[in-house]
């Protein structure tokens, strides 16, 4: 195959191998630039079902077009073979940069996850389920910013073709959905899950199933009836709002988990996708109520659980310790009384509080503060990733009514809030697309309700390229922070 032209590629090397293709690095004869050439296997060309599926894979990456997911250049048959020429990224496919690099830093894993939401978000709302979600199918470019790959088994909910089957189980075992394993129909929910589980590994550095230890069949087991393992487990730095994220996500119930990838996103910024309506059980962190699946069968499942025995030991333990909740009742009682003897008929002590009482007093302020950072932080992503997807409204949502814009071509030029939305909308009609990165966002608290972030930011498009220092004033309003005044010098 190397050395074969394909159209107006020639293929230079293979670069990759899944479980349909092989992946090849091509370069354009004319234009020098350099491609990923998917090539489905001969023996699965043959196969007139899975070539056809292999052919949707072309029609659906052709309806797709986001900074987020690999752009499909073209489809070709040649001598028998199938062949996709796409967009080639330079980075590391996920799963590798999981082992070559640390990822468990809350702000840095949340943004790589939250562009990987928007390509997903985008993509269902094309009405496409990729069904195959794992790191392995997520390129980080060099410059971070990640692509999804191969959404060769996707189905389209639109329109009647069904190529994948009820029943056939399809992607990694690892990130599949409960309703995966049961062999059930997918939705969007199913995707979901995987990117919940896919999150969960960018968190704490791992898969939460131990799949060198265990089978496939056991691995089945656990993802139909087992919560997760808290990731504090293994990252103890990890927030309880990142782990609700978590356990929403990967809900057993479909009905349960975030309803779409703009949910799940908004659940980082704390815009109430964490309301009632998805909470979990009760019980969804008692790790002691043991599952098991007696019967994998996708029409007979049945499913024992021993948490009634659990309950009448306990009942059983309870009985035998009365007499000494009593005794113990009596004691305290006592105690009681001896402190309320001292409290009114003893001279006053003098207090001292010594340096090391003082040290376990918590900072209260510094904490706020923290979380202060952290919401302008998320704020100003938010504003970046609404300006990325070209979403007016919701940049529009982030902005004050006074808010002004000091211009680049000189000092104290404003626009005010009309004007700017009105120089966006032009840009975002005239540009295909828009990637826009940063460096660490720097605030600083003036007051509660005022605050100032500052970053370098490079500003990529197909029809203008720029690079400068930013500086954004934020304010508090009706318990949210927005922006009041943009400056980029």
């Amino acid at each position: 195959m190397i050395g074969t032209l394909v159209l107006n590629y020639k293929i230079e090397k293979q670069i990759g191998e899944g479980g349909m293709g092989t992946v090849y690095l091509g370069k354009h004869t004319t234009l020098d630039r350099n491609v990923a050439i998917k090539v489905l296997l001969p023996e699965f060309a043959r196969n007139t079902e899975i070539k056809e599926r292999f052919i949707n894979e072309a029609r659906t990456l052709s309806k797709l077009s986001h900074q987020n997911i690999v752009t499909l250049y073209d489809f070709a048959e040649l001598d028998g073979n199938l062949f996709l020429i796409m967009e080639y990224v330079e980075g590391l496919p996920l799963d590798d940069y999981l082992k070559q690099s640390n990822t468990k830093d809350e702000y840095i894993a949340t943004n790589i996850f939250i562009q990987i939401l928007n390509g997903f978000d985008y993509a269902h709302n094309k009405g496409i389920v990729h069904r195959d979600i794992k790191p392995a199918n997520i390129i980080l470019s060099n410059e971070a910013v990640p692509k999804i790959l191969d959404f060769g088994i996707a189905k389209i909910v639109q329109g009647d073709i069904r190529l994948t089957k009820t029943g056939m189980k399809m992607g990694s075992v690892l990130y599949m959905s409960p309703e995966q394993i049961l062999g059930k129909d997918v939705d969007f929910r199913s995707d979901i899950y995987s990117l919940g589980i896919t999150l969960y590994e960018l968190l704490v550095g791992r898969n939460p199933y131990d799949y060198k230890s265990k089978s496939e069949y056991e691995i089945q087991s656990e993802i139909v009836n087992n919560y997760l393992p808290p990731i504090n487990t293994f990252n103890p730095l990890l927030s309880d709002n990142i782990q609700q994220i978590i356990n929403v996500a990967t809900a057993k119930d479909p009905n349960n988990r975030f309803q779409s990838c703009n949910q799940f996103k908004e659940a980082f910024i704390g815009n109430n996708a964490l309301n009632d309506s998805l909470k979990l059980p009760n019980n969804y962190q008692n790790s002691n109520s043991k599952t098991q699946i007696l019967n994998l069968d996708h029409n007979k499942t049945i499913i024992q659980n021993s948490s009634n025995n659990y309950t009448n030991q306990q009942l059983n333990r309870n009985s035998k310790s009365t007499p000494i909740i009593i005794i113990s009742i009596l004691v305290i009682l006592i105690v009681i009384g001896f402190i309320i003897y001292k409290t009114n008929f003893s001279e006053p002590d003098l207090k001292v509080t010594t340096s090391s009482e003082v040290k376990k007093e918590p900072k209260i302020e510094q904490l706020s503060q923290e979380q202060t950072k952290l919401d302008i932080r998320s704020t100003i992503e938010r504003f970046l990733n609404c300006w990325q997807n070209k979403d007016i409204s919701c940049m529009q949502s982030l902005m004050t009514e006074d808010y002004q814009y000091e211009t680049a071509t000189g000092k104290n030029k404003y626009q005010d809030k009309t004007e700017r939305l009105s120089v966006w909308r032009q840009q975002f009609q005239e540009r295909k697309y828009i990637n826009i990165t940063h460096s660490d966002i720097d605030v600083r608290i003036i007051n509660e309700n005022q605050v100032t972030a500052s970053y370098n930011q490079t500003y990529n498009s197909d029809k203008y390229n720029d690079t400068g220092y930013k500086v954004i004033y934020l304010r508090k309003e009706s318990g949210s922070w927005k922006i009041y005044k943009d400056s980029f010098y």
